[in-house]
C-alpha cells in the first residue's frame, strides 16, 4: 500500500518481517518529504538495528534523491545511526 508523507504526523515506526518492503517505503517517503519540502534532509532521522540496513538506506537515499536532483549528494552518518548503537 503507497505510503503518503501527508498521512503522517509526527514520528514513525515500521515493524515488519523480512522482505516486506520496509526500506523501500521508508526511501519512498524521504523522498516524498525532500522533493514536497515537508523536510530537509538534516531535519530526518533514520535508525535501524544494523550497520548492514542503515548502508543499504543510505544507498538507496542517495541513489534516488540523485535521479531527482541529478546532482552527487551524500548522506550524513549521523541521519543512518543504528538504533542498537544509538541507544546503547
Amino acid at each position: 500500500m503507497p505510503l503518503n508523507i501527508h498521512d503522517i504526523d509526527g514520528p514513525l515506526r515500521v515493524l515488519a518481517g523480512p522482505g516486506t518492503g520496509k526500506t523501500h517505503a521508508l526511501v519512498d517517503l524521504y523522498e516524498q518529504a525532500v522533493r514536497e519540502g515537508v523536510a530537509g534532509r538534516g531535519r530526518i532521522l533514520v535508525l535501524t538495528f544494523s550497520t548492514g540496513a542503515a548502508a543499504e538506506l543510505a544507498r538507496r537515499i542517495d541513489e534516488r534523491l540523485q535521479k531527482l536532483w541529478n546532482v552527487d549528494i551524500h548522506v550524513p552518518q549521523l541521519l543512518l545511526t543504528p538504533a542498537s548503537r544509538a541507544f546503547a
